[in-house]
């Protein structure tokens, strides 16, 4: 093999190794320009004339310096071209698996700040709570301090409306002079139950108990009523009140004492 064949197949494979890798058409305008610069340095290296080709050899230095001067600047060009076309990657770019954004580390002091403002909160949201209740129990307690005081005074009351019924009713009001002592002791002993029972019941209203006294043909209401028993009637109306035996009282509202009743049942 003669040197300028040997010469050539060593240019070309040199040229060919520093070829940058990257996309076809990048390839092939880098292959282009490696081919030109062969064709100058075959030119420069092998002319025609006899005279230039005795100075060859002496030009062949120069011509590899200034050739691998350009290879090495063109390299780089196309490194820095290559690697301006990758964009970094940002942290509004980072997924994960799923498509979904990657959501930002938390600082471990944030988190625990938050978890102790939490704590905090319920803390007091559950105080607050306390502070209902017990307010709520205190206010109860100062109504209905005088339930079973009350309760237990509503069989005097009970009482005292038994004896007023047991005097007859014409004796209520009778203001004759021709009556008898015994009668008019009767009279006056009506006159100062019926005082007495009225005292008591004002000084139970005075502290919150009130009568609760349902009319006949009421309806029955089993939160206020009490049913002792039940009867069929063809004229009345099912589940009305037809007969009162007790009158219920009540303390601020609460039923203390539900009235005792007689209930209208179906008809059978």
């Amino acid at each position: 093999m003669s040197f300028k064949s040997l010469l050539r197949r060593n240019l070309l494979t040199t040229a060919t190794r520093s070829l940058p890798t990257g996309t076809p058409s990048r390839t092939s305008r880098n292959a282009s320009t490696v081919s030109t610069k062969i064709q100058v340095l075959q030119s420069s290296l092998f002319p025609t004339t006899p005279t230039s080709r005795t100075n060859g050899f002496a030009q062949f230095s120069t011509t590899i310096g200034r050739h691998n001067k350009e290879e090495s600047t063109a390299t780089t060009i196309n490194d820095n071209v290559a690697g301006g076309d990758k964009e970094e990657p940002t942290s509004k770019d980072v997924k994960v698996e799923g498509g979904k954004s990657a959501e930002p580390e938390i600082d471990p002091k944030d988190k625990e700040i938050a978890l102790l403002k939490d704590k905090h909160l319920r803390c007091l949201a559950e105080l607050e709570n306390q502070r209902e209740i017990a307010r709520r129990e205190i206010e109860n307690t100062s109504i209905f301090a005088i339930q079973k005081f009350a309760k237990d005074l509503l069989s005097t009351v009970d009482n005292l409306d038994m004896a007023l019924e047991s005097v007859p009713h014409e004796l209520h009001h009778s203001h004759s002079s021709d009556e008898s002592p015994s009668l008019h002791g009767l009279i006056n002993l009506y006159k100062g139950i019926q005082i007495t029972s009225s005292e008591l019941l004002h000084t139970l209203k005075r502290h919150g108990v009130e009568k609760v006294e349902p009319k006949i043909g009421e309806r029955f209401d089993p939160n206020i009523h009490e049913a002792l028993y039940r009867a069929s009637f063809k004229d009345k109306e099912v589940g009305t009140i037809f007969d009162i035996q007790k009158i219920g009282y009540s303390l601020n509202g609460r039923i203390i004492r539900p009235p005792q009743v007689g209930v209208v049942s179906d008809t059978e």
